[in-house]
């Protein structure tokens, strides 16, 4: 059982980590993708 418990918890801890930064990584994306826009738009070179 203790084997089972500590599988639980490892596959909590995944999908928490999961859950919690795969938004942020989405976020950093838009971001990163909003300022490169803008600097395109900007930057009549590019």
């Amino acid at each position: 059982p203790i084997s089972a418990l500590v599988y639980d918890f490892s596959t909590i801890q995944i999908t928490l980590l999961l859950g919690i930064f795969s938004p942020l990584i989405v976020a950093l994306i838009l971001v990163g993708v909003l300022r490169n826009s803008k600097k395109g738009s900007t930057n009549p070179k590019h």
